[in-house]
């Protein structure tokens, strides 16, 4: 039982000698050079690209045609806002409150009907067109007495309308109503 311990042949290498001279290992001839693939192209893109080209472009046009529609519904009011300075610039030289007030509720209902359609404003006077006016608002401003006063305007003897108020609560009205 003197015996050398024996070498487990399944873990010993193959023959790991290097050939000299230029002798060939079988089989290398047969090997060739690493070939890389092509470069990825640039074009076509991945469908993600044009998914995202499409999203995009329809973005952008949605977002256009939204502020061309938005900036032909405001500029009714950039109109009305003029004359109403316009009206409260010949006011501060006549004086005269019942004209300025007529002048006023006209502007007022002319922009309501660019803004609203003409079933729901026309036929509106009195404090049932200052209750649409005071609707329309977030802060009604034509609840208050020297504005209320503009509901007997066409009355055989109106109230007093102070100019200042019913510019104030007009030029509110114009800037900031919900359509």
């Amino acid at each position: 039982m003197n015996a050398a311990p024996q070498a487990n042949s399944s873990l010993a290498p193959a023959n790991t000698s290097v050939p000299t001279g230029g002798a060939q290992i079988p089989g290398l001839e047969q090997l060739r050079d690493i070939h890389l693939p092509a470069p990825v192209s640039w074009w076509p893109p991945a469908p993600g690209w044009w998914l995202l080209a499409i999203i995009i472009v329809i973005g952008t046009v949605a977002l256009a045609l939204w502020l061309t529609r938005r900036s032909h519904q405001r500029r009714y009011r950039k109109s009305a806002l003029q004359q109403l300075r316009s009206l409260y610039q010949s006011w501060q030289q006549q004086r005269d409150d019942i004209a300025f007030a007529q002048a006023t509720n006209r502007l007022l209902k002319q922009t309501a009907l660019a803004a609203f359609p003409a079933a729901d404003v026309a036929a509106l006077s009195g404090a049932d067109w200052l209750d649409f006016l005071d609707r329309k608002l977030r802060r009604p401003r034509f609840t208050e007495p020297d504005v209320r006063a503009l509901a007997t305007l066409y009355l055989r003897e109106p109230q007093t309308i102070a100019a200042e108020p019913l510019h104030a609560a007009a030029q509110h009205w114009i800037r900031s109503h919900r359509c």
